[in-house]
């Protein structure tokens, strides 16, 4: 089966023609199901008021559709913020008049995109069309929402980023350093023994409460390594010429949005994140865009 996770800005038009609404809080996810596979669409609803909403909504998918039409203050800063999380191939809906524009404003980014201004149903051929290449190794699934169910204990929906997850498997939960248990798997509202790299998946989890779970938290077969601290040297994204400086910083990646301080040459959050990498997209509540660059983990 093929599996699309697919960021959308804009276009809420098409995302109802395409496909039905799912789950709902700051950001809202749609589903297409096809027999040969499914395709998840996730709006950040609560932007531009929240930009946590805009970049824990970019931070699983593969690809991209934006609206072009109206290129304001907001457009630039969901592509600043889409470059910077690597986001760099997908859709932008715009009428041929406005492509050339468009163009000249993504000069400063690594982002290649197809523009489309069809029919609502012809996107979806365009989507099946990119060849999206997954890590089938190591186990790795992000939390976005969860719940509690009546007989069956705490559900989390989320997205198996890499290798495949399986029923009874152990698994680590980062944050608490626990093991839990993957009591049943969920694809679509359908029972399945494994779900495979860019699978979203509703999974009932044994040897935790709803209590201590929350968004970004991650599912792995390895215990975790933590980090609390990048180095104050932020790389600002190459489009903010003149920018050098953040007045209220977080770190806005791993599906999470987390404060920082000023400590030394570094920024400190409160509680440890999992490092998965080398570095973190780095935002400024103070100023615009919010979503400014990236900074080094700090070892």
């Amino acid at each position: 089966m093929y599996h699309f996770n697919v960021f959308a800005y804009g276009v809420e038009e098409i995302l109802r023609e395409v496909s039905k609404k799912g789950t709902e809080s700051d950001i809202r996810l749609y589903n297409r199901k096809e027999e040969d596979g499914v395709m998840t669409f996730i709006e950040p609803i609560k932007y531009p008021d929240k930009v946590s909403s805009l970049t824990d909504s970019i931070y699983p998918t593969d690809l991209f559709i934006i609206n072009g039409e109206n290129l304001d203050k907001y457009f630039a800063e969901t592509v600043i913020a889409l470059d910077l999380f690597g986001k760099t191939r997908g859709i932008i809906v715009a009428s041929e008049d406005k492509q050339s524009t468009i163009r000249k404003l993504l000069k400063d980014t690594n982002i290649q995109p197809e523009f489309f201004s069809g029919r609502p149903m012809e996107i979806i051929d365009r989507i099946k069309a990119f060849k999206i290449e997954r890590n089938e190794q190591d186990t790795l699934v992000v939390i976005d929402h969860y719940f509690k169910v009546k007989s069956v204990g705490t559900v989390i929906l989320g997205f198996v980023l890499s290798g495949k997850i399986r029923k009874h498997q152990d698994l680590y939960l980062s944050g608490i350093n626990r093991e839990v248990q993957v009591r049943s798997i969920q694809v679509n509202d359908v029972d399945f023994d494994e779900a495979e790299a860019g699978t979203r998946v509703g999974v009932a989890l044994k040897n935790v409460e709803v209590e201590e779970l929350s968004r970004g938290m991650f599912l792995a077969e390895k215990p975790f390594e933590y980090t609390n601290q990048v180095k104050d040297s932020v790389v600002f994204h190459k489009s903010l010429k003149g920018r050098d400086t953040m007045s209220d910083p977080y770190i806005s990646d791993l599906m999470n949005f987390v404060k920082c301080n000023p400590e030394g040459d570094a920024y400190t959050t409160r509680f440890k994140l999992p490092l998965l990498k080398d570095s973190f997209v780095m935002a400024d509540q103070n100023g615009f865009p919010r979503v400014v660059g990236y900074s080094k983990v700090k070892r």
